[in-house]
């Protein structure tokens, strides 16, 4: 039961985390967080986020303010920022994480190097130093996207990716993909105005998170833009559902630099 809360609760502070992408847009946006994805589910939290450009590397950061009352005795306040750098080649990401949970701290760190052959995530945990391999094929979070991306824009529709997670279960999850109708994911209505400034036509996707074991972790319904913004969330997890929804979004200064060199496979 209580890594389940746990879970829940990462997956509150985390629910923005996608949305980024390696070669893509950088811009700075925000959300309001809902319990429910229905025009009127109430508001929960916000989160701020940000990438900024760079030749060599680039930097992301996420602020996530989030209360929820799931009971009259069950209750989640949670604050957490993210600073991340990753590499262009998509073979090197390091990233802090604060996170205060019902006024408990935590922090987190770590660093990831990937080679053709697999890689090694370092992590500094409240448990202590933790060393993870990771399997040849794996991901970063700014190339997952990139790499969904280019399985979309092939014409895939169900396809599969690994990737290391930084902020649910800092380990390698499995992440299976579905395009599905636009009817499964919505906008607001509130929403449609805004949603037109990301300037790229949208992928409606299912994306289902598990460990590298096969174990589910949560689902979750995306609007993915062709230039790596997602514009809408919604996270299942059990009988509990939260929305990300955009509320602000401007466009960031796009550096002009040559293609990065990508290892090869």
């Amino acid at each position: 039961m209580m890594f389940r809360r746990m879970l829940l609760a990462g997956l509150i502070a985390g629910l923005p985390s996608l949305a980024v992408a390696a070669n893509l847009v950088p811009y700075e946006a925000e959300y309001s967080i809902t319990a429910g994805a229905g025009d009127r589910a109430p508001q929960i939290g916000t989160a701020r986020q940000r990438l900024k450009d760079g030749c060599l590397r680039q930097d992301f950061e996420r602020d996530v303010n989030v209360s929820l009352a799931l009971t009259q005795s069950l209750r989640y306040d949670v604050k957490s920022t993210v600073r991340a750098s990753e590499g262009r080649t998509g073979r090197s990401f390091d990233y802090k994480l604060n996170r205060t949970m019902n006024g408990e701290p935590s922090q987190r760190s770590g660093q990831v190097t990937l080679t053709a052959a697999g890689g090694k995530a370092a992590l500094r945990t409240p448990n202590g130093p933790k060393s993870i391999d990771l399997p040849r094929g794996t991901l970063l979070p700014q190339r997952m996207i990139e790499a969904i991306l280019d399985h979309l824009q092939k014409g895939e529709t169900n396809f599969a990716v690994q990737a290391f997670d930084a902020e649910v279960v800092s380990n390698l999850v499995e992440v299976n993909v579905q395009r599905v109708a636009a009817e499964e994911i919505p906008p607001r209505p509130q929403d449609a105005a805004l949603i037109g400034r990301v300037g790229a036509p949208a992928y409606p996707l299912v994306l289902s998170f598990s460990r590298a074991s096969g174990k589910p972790l949560f689902t979750a319904r995306v609007m993915l833009h062709a230039n790596g913004v997602i514009s809408r969330l919604i996270a299942g997890f059990g009988p509990f559902t939260v929305a990300a929804n955009l509320s602000s979004f401007n466009p960031l200064p796009q550096l002009r630099c040559a293609p990065p060199i990508r290892a090869q496979d």
